[in-house]
């Protein structure tokens, strides 16, 4: 096999023209394929980022009128939270931006509220200290924090003795119990948490009848969707009875998805048909680089006859071409994926909403090992078809590159005819009447609270932070209803 490598790379060299031709025909089909195989690999294969999704359900409330919102209201979440036993547990949060720090300049920072189950939910510990308890998402629990590792980082250096210190948050001193591990995401958000407070409710809250708060849940053990959905259908008349002044006439009740659901909605159908679209033009380079192959293979005859003539078996020499193939594959995979980084760059400039968490994706272990799996491949059937020259009986030689020549035609044709209907279809998504005027609505999904510092209530801590604190529903086939924002003292 050593031999055969110096072979391939001192033909390589004698060839330059034709090695760069090669690499570079191969290789804008690998970096197609890898761009959007990442885009995929983010969006759709961890659409959630939490260990065991399909063990996650989200709770929604529905109407007879066909109408769903993707959220509760904190009484319908209490009673939930308090009332079904199919779960591990059940928990809502609420995003907020708050300053932080001690000093006049500091910037403000992204947070989250949860209750005290959510981490369990998502499957998350935090890598020093503790989760939340649940004395401390009650009113008058002790202020306490969680830092994300960036923040940790960032303003801590990553001391360990940060646990215990005080942080202030829009002028409230929290204790620090721990720090989320490095990896840590929220599914939900586009800008990443840097601080978890507890999410209390305070009357007001509970007062409210709008469905405002997102709410998830994790499954028990042995416990199916189905079998979760008959237990919750069955403590709704409970809910009926408790509360029938947060039932309307049209109230059907409450719903659970699969989490996994509502992340994906149109993209994952979309991105596999782009994925397949790539494949096309895989398909395209390597028949371009197999004809290539197929025309050096015709003219390297004579060394052909020389190596046979010392000896070389047919199946040495289809060794030798098979190797070249995964040489000038493996070539093209490394310029591939670093051309598939500007591509990457270039999706999410345009479809910057397919991605959640804010940072644009990268290459990953999986992502690679696609590639070079990728490469493998074709690069060993390039090398089968460099190699038919070599054998004695070829009835099909002469014809071959006009086959190939027909199939490149033929895929070309066939990629035409998708792309137009991707576009055919974009056109129809994007001219769906959505029942509200697009701009009037921009901000329907936020949930809008007045500015100022955090209050006390009832001689406890307060249950909000200041400023901007809104969660956004994810996309999900339960629209949310196009509201007015309805301010709030929490």
């Amino acid at each position: 096999m050593r031999h055969d490598l110096q072979s391939v790379f001192r033909a390589l060299r004698r060839e330059p023209r034709f090695t760069a031709l090669a690499v570079l025909t191969f290789a804008l089909g690998i970096s197609a394929a890898t761009a959007i195989f990442t885009v995929v690999n983010r969006v759709v294969l961890q659409a959630v980022p939490y260990p065991d999704p399909s063990r996650i359900v989200y709770f929604g409330w529905a109407w007879n009128r066909g109408a769903h919102s993707g959220s509760l209201s904190a009484r319908k979440f209490q009673f939930w939270h308090d009332q079904t036993h199919v779960f591990d547990g059940v928990a809502t949060f609420r995003s907020f931006t708050a300053s932080f720090g001690f000093g006049q300049s500091e910037p403000d920072i992204q947070g989250l509220r949860v209750t005290a189950d959510y981490l369990r939910v998502v499957g998350s510990t935090p890598a020093i200290g503790r989760l939340f308890s649940a004395d401390e998402t009650q009113l008058g629990g002790p202020p306490v924090a969680i830092l994300s590792h960036q923040l940790w980082e960032s303003h801590y250096g990553l001391d360990r003795a940060v646990l215990n210190k005080q942080v202030r948050v829009d002028g409230t001193l929290y204790t620090v119990i721990g720090v989320m591990p490095a990896g840590f995401r929220v599914a939900e958000s586009f800008d990443q948490p840097q601080i978890l407070l507890p999410l209390v409710f305070s009357p007001t809250d509970l007062e409210f009848k709008g469905n405002d708060y997102n709410v998830v849940a994790r499954l028990a053990p042995h416990v199916t969707l189905a079998q979760a959905r008959a237990a919750v259908a069955a403590v709704m008349p409970r809910f009926r009875t408790a509360y029938p002044d947060l039932i309307e006439p049209e109230d059907v009740g409450v719903i659970l998805a699969d989490y996994r659901d509502l992340f994906l909605g149109t993209y994952a159908t979309a991105l596999w048909i782009l994925l397949g679209a790539t494949g096309f033009v895989l398909l395209l380079t390597c028949a371009n680089v197999a004809n290539l192959l197929l025309a050096r293979a015709i003219k390297r005859r004579r060394e052909i006859g020389i190596r046979s003539a010392l000896g070389a078996t047919q199946g040495r020499l289809v060794r030798l071409f098979v190797t070249e193939g995964i040489v000038i594959a493996l070539l093209a995979a490394v310029v591939g994926v670093a051309m598939s980084m500007w591509g990457l760059h270039t999706l999410v400039r345009l479809a910057p909403s397919v991605l959640r968490g804010g940072e644009e994706p990268r290459p990953d272990a999986v992502v690679l090992a696609f590639s070079i799996g990728l490469a493998l491949l074709t690069g060993t059937v390039l090398g089968a078809v460099h190699a038919i020259p070599t054998l004695r009986t070829h009835k099909y030689q002469g014809r071959l590159p006009g086959v190939l020549i027909g199939a490149e035609s033929a895929l070309a044709i066939v990629l035409l005819i998708g792309a137009g209907l991707l576009i055919t279809s974009l056109t129809r998504m994007l001219s769906v009447d959505l029942g509200f005027q697009g701009p009037a609505c921009s901000r329907r999904l936020f949930r809008a609270r007045p500015r100022g510092t955090i209050r006390r209530l009832e001689s406890g801590r307060s249950t909000n932070v200041s400023s901007r604190d809104c969660t956004p529903s994810p996309a999900s086939s339960m629209p949310p209803a196009c509201r007015p924002c309805r301010s709030t003292a929490a």
